[in-house]
C-alpha cells in the first residue's frame, strides 16, 4: 500500500532531516561588547584579544564605538538589547552614567558583564572582569614609599572623573600614604586617559611645585605625557614615575629607564577571558562576581627578564 503524502514514510524523512542538521540549524551565540575606547592600547589589545577568540569559538561579536562617550555607550547597549544580543560585556566609562545601560539589560534578561571598568553598584553586574583595583593601587603606592624611603611629594594623575578603575587606584594610594608621615599628595587632576592630556596636565603641575618627587598615574599614556612635559623642561631626572596597564610604549619606556614601574595587564588575555566568560554566563544564566586577571609588576629589575608572553 502507498502512503499518502503526509503520512508516516513523508513525517519519518522531514525527522531524519531535522536530526541531520543539528550543526547548521544551531544558533549562533552573539556578545555585545562596549568598550570605552577603540584607540587607548589596552583596550585596543583586549579587542583583538575578544575577536580572536571569538574566531576561534565561532560566535558573532558586535562592537559599540563609545570612545568615552557615556551617551554614546549607552545608546549603543539599548541597540544591542533591542538586538536580542546572548550577553553584553561593557567597561562602563563612568560609574554614574552607565547605570541605566545595566538595569536595562537586567530588565530585557540579558546578562551583562562588567570588563575593565566596573560599576558601584554590583547586584547590577553579572561578572566583573578585572581585578581589586584598590589593591593594585596599594600595590604600586608600597612600591612607591619604598622607593622614596618613605618621604616625598606626590602629584596624581588620576583619568576620567568617575571611572571606577581609577578612583579605586587612587584610594589605595592614599591609603598607603596615610600610613606614611613624610609621604604628601601636592596635586591630583583629572583627565581621559591620553597622552596629550599627561602632558598638559604635568606642565601646570610642574609650574605649581618646584619641589617634586614622584607622579602616581593610573594609565601608562598619561604617566608617558607627564614623563614628557618633564623631560622639555630638564626636570623628569629628578622623578619617579609610575604608570599602569602595561603598554608596549611603556614596556619600553621602563627598559629605558624612563618610566619606573607599571603593572602589565596583559590585555589580550584579558579580552580572552572576557569573551569566555560571557560564553559560559550567556549559556548557564549565572551570575559569577569577581574574574580575576593575573597582572606582572614591570619595573627595571626585571623588564629585560620577561619574555613576551608574559606580558600578552
Amino acid at each position: 500500500m502507498r502512503d499518502r503524502p503526509g503520512t508516516l514514510s513523508t513525517l519519518l524523512l522531514a525527522a531524519l532531516l531535522v536530526a541531520g542538521a543539528p550543526a547548521s540549524a544551531q544558533k549562533k551565540a552573539v556578545i555585545g561588547v562596549s568598550l570605552a575606547s577603540q584607540t587607548n592600547p589596552l583596550y585596543v589589545s583586549m579587542e583583538k584579544g575578544i575577536r580572536d577568540k571569538a574566531a576561534e569559538l565561532g560566535v558573532e561579536v558586535r562592537f559599540v564605538v563609545a570612545n568615552e562617550d557615556q551617551a554614546r555607550q549607552v545608546n549603543g547597549i539599548q541597540d544591542l538589547l533591542t538586538q536580542r544580543v546572548d550577553a553584553i560585556l561593557i567597561s562602563p566609562i563612568s560609574v554614574e552614567g552607565a547605570q541605566v545601560a545595566y538595569e536595562e539589560a537586567n530588565k530585557a534578561g540579558v546578562p551583562i558583564l562588567s570588563i575593565a571598568r566596573n560599576l558601584n553598584k554590583p547586584q547590577l553586574e553579572w561578572a566583573m572582569i578585572g581585578k581589586d583595583w584598590k589593591a593594585a593601587g596599594r600595590t604600586t603606592a608600597e612600591w612607591l614609599a619604598k622607593r622614596l624611603a618613605g618621604k616625598g611629594r606626590i602629584a596624581v594623575l588620576a583619568g576620567p572623573a568617575g571611572a571606577s578603575f581609577a578612583m579605586e587606584q587612587v584610594a589605595g594610594l592614599r591609603e598607603v600614604v596615610g600610613t606614611h608621615p613624610g609621604l604628601e599628595i601636592v596635586a591630583t587632576a583629572n583627565s581621559p586617559l591620553t597622552k596629550e592630556q599627561g602632558i598638559r596636565l604635568m606642565q601646570g603641575i610642574l609650574t605649581a611645585n618646584p619641589r617634586l618627587d614622584a607622579v602616581f598615574a593610573v594609565n601608562d599614556e598619561l604617566a608617558l605625557g607627564a614623563i614628557q612635559a618633564a623631560e622639555e623642561v630638564g626636570r623628569a631626572r629628578e622623578l619617579v614615575f609610575t604608570g599602569f596597564n602595561g603598554a608596549p610604549a611603556a614596556i619600553e619606556a621602563v627598559r629605558a629607564g624612563r618610566l619606573h614601574l607599571t603593572t602589565s595587564l596583559k590585555p589580550y588575555s584579558w579580552g580572552v577571558l572576557g569573551l569566555e566568560t560571557a560564553l559560559r554566563v550567556a549559556r548557564e544564566k549565572q551570575r559569577v562576581g569577581l574574574v580575576e586577571i593575573r597582572t606582572q609588576l614591570v619595573e627595571g629589575a626585571n623588564v629585560n627578564a620577561l619574555k613576551p608572553e608574559d606580558l600578552r
